[in-house]
């Protein structure tokens, strides 16, 4: 064979492992793509900061910048991106060819138990209590129902409008003491703080304000206090007082929640009930 012939068979094969290189390039350009978009969350609709973006089953993974914006390379086997944060429900949406993809992340709150406060207010007539039924096994309230008092209770009653909580209530955070589940416990903490810290006001009573108030808030991870938001509100004055016992919550108290569960959103129900007492 020619030294000639030796000559064209090289520049072929090197015609070949271009042609090859390019082909590869331009498959892998029509395998690979890069995605953007906007995380906001749910509540005010603002960007948002370091929430994860990472493509599912794998190790791929970004956060997104300080105005909730991210960009991440996928390829044609990548089907699914998850967003995910702290107290934030995860989201996760097939991709299917799309370039932009733009996500509202949803808060998943714990929502811890409810606490009741009951005012009562004097009338003449005959007095009642409250009889309680509690399931022994579970400890807690099957039903609870007015009663007529004996005249030797009744006449002992005293009543201190801004003092006298629920008897439920006091059964229930009696339950929740026994209760060996740290948790618990730790919630207990704060139950029985806000329970001492609020009080039903005294215009509230008279305009006879009842029904409920819910609050989100969340305690990160150095147990600070954070984006306290009123979901349903009740009236001014019971919003506040609601509200500055919240945030009067010791540190100490905060720190607990943060030790057993990281940054976490909370949700409390504050619930006012007016019960009339019938005095003769």
């Amino acid at each position: 064979m020619g030294k000639k012939t030796l000559d064209m068979i090289k520049e072929i094969k090197n015609k070949i492992i271009f042609v090859v290189i390019l082909f590869f390039i331009f498959i892998g350009k029509l395998s690979s793509q890069v995605i953007s978009g906007l995380v906001t969350d749910n509540f005010y609709n603002e960007p948002f900061a370091g929430a994860s973006v990472i493509v599912k089953g794998t190790n791929i993974g970004i956060v997104t910048d300080i105005n909730g914006r991210y960009s991440i390379k996928v390829d044609s086997t990548h089907k699914t991106l998850c967003f995910s944060y702290v107290g934030f429900s995860t989201e996760e949406v097939e991709i299917n060819g799309k370039t932009t993809i733009n996500v509202i992340l949803k808060e998943d709150p714990i929502v811890l138990e409810d606490i009741v406060f009951v005012e009562y207010k004097k009338r003449k007539a005959v007095p009642y209590g409250i009889k309680t039924t509690i399931d022994k096994k579970t400890g807690k309230i099957i039903t609870s129902e007015r009663t007529i008092l004996g005249n030797s209770l009744r006449d002992s009653i005293e009543l201190d409008s801004h003092k006298i909580k629920l008897i439920e209530d006091r059964l229930k955070f009696i339950n929740d003491s026994i209760n060996k589940d740290c948790n618990s416990t730790i919630q207990n903490y704060l139950r029985e703080f806000l329970r001492n810290e609020i009080q039903y006001p005294k215009e509230a009573i008279e305009k006879d304000v009842e029904g409920k108030i819910s609050i989100m808030f969340i305690i990160d991870d150095e147990g600070n206090l954070k984006d306290v938001k009123i979901l349903r509100d009740l009236y001014y004055i019971l919003n506040e007082e609601v509200l500055n016992a919240l945030k009067a919550t010791p540190k100490s108290i905060l720190i607990k929640f943060a030790r057993s569960q990281g940054q976490t959103t909370y949700i409390i129900h504050f619930i006012f009930r007016l019960e009339d007492i019938k005095l003769i």
